[in-house]
């Protein structure tokens, strides 16, 4: 076998080899970005994953988790919920401009965090949150979050200039002992738009 032939022959090989390692990888990277619809429990337009932070979640959640939700605890400790439409179903989107109505939530410590592809969105006021540690309620107990491109008004979260959707995320730590069990049923906060550019 002459010395071009071994050349080409390694060559191919390689170029398979690669070629299988890459779409491998690229598959993998696809199949974890999302969480199935069929993982999802729905609670209005809010969604949490069934199975997130269980120890007998298949691969594919937990190689979400790791890259999408870094430190996910158990349901014991956290409920995690994400909300990315409105209301009437729309999509999220900074175009628009929105409040979060809700009252008591059935947890020890809740959060709201607006979210752009799994991170924060910088912003001047470093505002990234409401929780019910800081948020200005009524005297009812319910209260209002503003969530525009500035971050006006009362416990407000800024989404910034930057064009495209964006999700919310509802933490629930501690939660209520009722709640793991009737995720698709307890009362959560409503995002409701207000009126869009």
């Amino acid at each position: 076998m002459s010395l071009r032939v071994i050349i080409t022959r390694t060559a191919v090989w390689l170029v398979a080899i690669g070629a299988g390692i890459y779409a491998g990888g690229e598959s993998a990277w696809l199949m974890t970005g999302k969480t199935s619809a069929a993982a999802q429990i729905h609670d209005g337009q809010w969604m949490t994953p069934a199975k997130v932070g269980d120890a007998k979640a298949g691969p594919y959640m937990r190689a979400s988790v790791a890259r999408t939700g870094i430190w996910a605890l158990p349901p014991s400790e956290v409920i995690y919920y994400s909300a990315e439409t409105d209301s009437e179903g729309k999509a999220l989107t900074n175009a628009c401009r929105y409040v979060v109505e809700g009252g008591e939530v059935p947890a020890r410590w809740w959060s709201i965090t607006l979210y752009r592809d799994n991170f924060w969105v910088a912003n001047p006021g470093d505002r990234y949150s409401v929780a019910k540690t800081n948020i200005k309620a009524q005297a009812d107990g319910t209260w209002t979050i503003n969530v525009n491109r500035m971050g006006e008004g009362e416990n407000a979260i800024p989404m910034c200039d930057k064009a495209g959707h964006f999700d919310l995320a509802l933490r629930l730590y501690h939660p209520a002992a009722n709640v793991f069990a009737e995720r698709a049923t307890i009362k959560l906060p409503v995002v409701r738009r207000l009126s869009c550019a």
